[in-house]
């Protein structure tokens, strides 16, 4: 049974065909669209929002000898996370070498090696003792991974022993 155009109850065989062949029409694009809503979810479920990728930072052992301190906030540049420093004629920046294990997301670092349980943010204000040396041949030598980075950000580096927010 079909109502025909006129909304009048329809028997004839000639409607129901046509009828159908619409139907399987209608089937055929909505399974379309449940197959592409299915195939998104399944994608997004994979990735929960809560996991972020984790960005490359330069890491090396925590530096055992404390040779100074500085002060100032992370900034992401270039694939690069320097500690920067406002001065009065100039910005300073040095290349922090974070220990090994430590964490990066985009936003976050979350510092491996040490006893700070904690987690900085991009643009916080923080104290970092450790190690400031030169790029030499030596440094190089030791920690080949840190030629990349090197090239790459082209500040003085500057190896993380403690790490705490700035009062």
């Amino acid at each position: 049974m079909f109502l025909n155009r006129d909304g009048r109850v329809d028997w004839s065989a000639r409607h129901q065909i046509e009828d159908a062949g619409v139907c399987l029409e209608m089937k055929f694009s909505l399974w379309l669209v449940g197959a592409a809503a299915i195939a998104g979810c399944s994608t997004l479920a994979s990735r929960p929002e809560d996991v972020r990728a984790t960005h490359a930072i330069p890491t090396a052992p925590a530096a055992e000898i404390i040779t100074g301190r500085s002060e100032g906030y992370l900034e992401y540049r270039g694939g690069c996370l320097f500690l920067t420093r406002d001065g009065e004629n100039r910005r300073m920046r040095l290349l922090v070498i974070w220990p090994t294990s430590s964490r990066f997301d985009g936003r976050r670092v979350v510092p491996g090696e040490t006893t700070t349980p904690i987690s900085f943010g991009l643009g916080e204000e923080i104290l970092i003792e450790g190690s400031a040396p030169d790029w030499a041949p030596y440094l190089i030598r030791t920690y080949p991974q840190l030629g990349k980075w090197q090239a790459q950000c082209g500040e003085r580096p500057l190896f993380v022993a403690t790490v705490r927010r700035a009062r």
